[in-house]
C-alpha cells in the first residue's frame, strides 16, 4: 500500500532569507500539489508517515528535483537534515555575535562612572543571577563611592558571607531591610536641608522588598532628600514598571533565566546599537549570554546622560 504523502516546503525570501529549513506540512499533499503556494513557499511532495526517517526526507528531495524550476535546484542541493542544518544556523550567528563582541571598546569601572557627588541621592540597581558577580561590582562600587562622608547601611539576607568581610567600618551593616533607619534619615535631611549623605543598600533581601513603599520611595523621591539606593535583585519582578524606568542607573549582570534575560532587553537593551542590530529575539538573548559569560563584563545603562557602557568589573 502506498505511503501517506505528505509535503515540506522551504521557506523563500522575506525576513528569513538566510535560513533554509524543510518541514512536514500537515496540510497534505492534495493542497500542496504545485511546487509554489500562495505565500511564494517552494512544496516539495515526499512519500511520508509518521514515523518518517530523515534519509526518506532526502530521498524525497532527490525525486522530486526533476519537477523543479531549474532556478531552484541549487537551494535543494543545500538543504541538508533538519537537525544538522540548525546547528549551522546557530554557528553563523555565533561567529558574528562573536565577532561584535571582539569590537566592543570596554570602559573600565572609575570614580567618574555614576554621578554621586551632587546634593541630591542618585538610585542604582544592579541585576544579576546568583554567581554572577553582581555582589563583587557591589563592592568595587563601594570601594569608589562609600567614604567616610557617606552614611551607609548595607541590608543582606546573607550579612555573615565572605563576600562581606573586610568592610570598611564606617558602613554598618544589617541582616534584613530596615525601612525605619531609612525613613529617619529622609526625616533628617528635610529638618537639615539635605546636609547629611546617606546610603541605602540592600543585597538580594528576598522578603519584605516586593511592593515596599520605603523602597518605592528611594527610587522615585527621596533622592531629591540627598539619600543614595544601591539594590541588587535577581530579577525585574521586585520592582513595578515605574520604579523600573526612574533607575539612574542600570548595572547588568549576567543571567541564567532566559525569561528574565527578554524583559532585561526589552526594558534596557533594544535602544542599543549592538542589541538592536539582531531582529531576533533569540539572536538578542544569545548575545547576551554571551557578552555575560565572562564574569568581568557588565553593561551601565547611564539614564541621567542617556548612554549604554560596556564596562570591565575590575578598577
Amino acid at each position: 500500500m502506498e505511503a501517506k504523502k505528505q509535503c515540506a516546503y522551504i521557506f523563500k525570501g522575506g525576513k528569513r532569507d538566510n535560513e533554509r529549513c524543510i518541514t512536514t506540512c500537515k496540510r497534505g499533499a492534495i493542497k500542496c500539489s504545485k511546487h509554489k503556494n500562495s505565500k511564494g513557499r517552494l512544496n516539495i511532495i515526499l512519500p511520508a508517515d509518521e514515523d518518517l526517517k530523515k534519509e526518506s526526507i532526502l530521498d524525497g528531495v532527490e525525486d522530486v528535483k526533476e519537477d523543479v524550476k531549474e532556478d531552484d535546484k541549487e537551494e535543494i542541493k543545500e538543504v541538508t537534515e533538519g537537525e544538522q542544518f540548525e546547528v549551522d544556523i546557530d554557528n553563523n550567528i555565533m561567529d558574528l555575535i562573536k565577532a561584535d563582541i571582539a569590537k566592543i571598546k570596554f570602559k573600565n569601572l572609575n570614580s567618574k562612572t555614576f554621578d554621586l557627588k551632587q546634593k541630591f541621592g542618585r538610585s542604582i540597581a544592579i541585576f544579576g543571577s546568583s554567581f554572577s558577580g553582581k555582589t563583587q561590582m557591589l563592592r568595587n562600587i563601594l570601594d569608589l563611592y562609600a567614604k567616610k562622608d557617606i552614611i551607609s547601611l548595607l541590608q543582606a539576607d546573607n550579612i555573615h558571607a565572605d563576600v562581606y568581610k573586610g568592610l570598611p567600618k564606617y558602613i554598618y551593616t544589617t541582616d534584613h531591610f530596615r525601612g525605619d533607619i531609612i525613613e529617619s534619615w529622609k526625616f533628617i535631611n528635610s529638618k537639615k536641608k539635605n546636609k547629611f549623605r546617606f546610603m541605602s543598600i540592600t543585597d538580594d533581601i528576598v522578603t519584605g522588598l516586593r511592593h515596599n513603599d520605603t523602597l518605592r520611595k528611594l527610587i522615585l523621591s527621596y533622592r531629591n532628600s540627598n539619600l543614595n539606593s544601591i539594590g541588587l535583585f535577581q530579577g525585574l519582578s521586585i520592582i513595578n514598571k515605574v520604579e523600573r524606568g526612574s533607575i539612574n542607573y542600570v548595572v547588568l549582570k549576567g543571567q541564567n533565566d532566559m525569561l528574565i534575560v527578554k524583559d532585561l532587553i526589552d526594558w534596557y537593551l533594544n535602544q542599543s546599537p549592538l542589541f538592536y542590530k539582531y531582529k531576533s529575539l533569540n539572536h538578542k538573548q544569545l548575545l547576551f549570554k554571551e557578552y555575560m559569560s565572562n564574569k568581568e563584563n557588565s553593561i551601565i545603562i547611564d539614564n541621567i546622560k542617556g548612554k549604554i557602557l560596556f564596562v570591565k568589573n575590575y578598577l
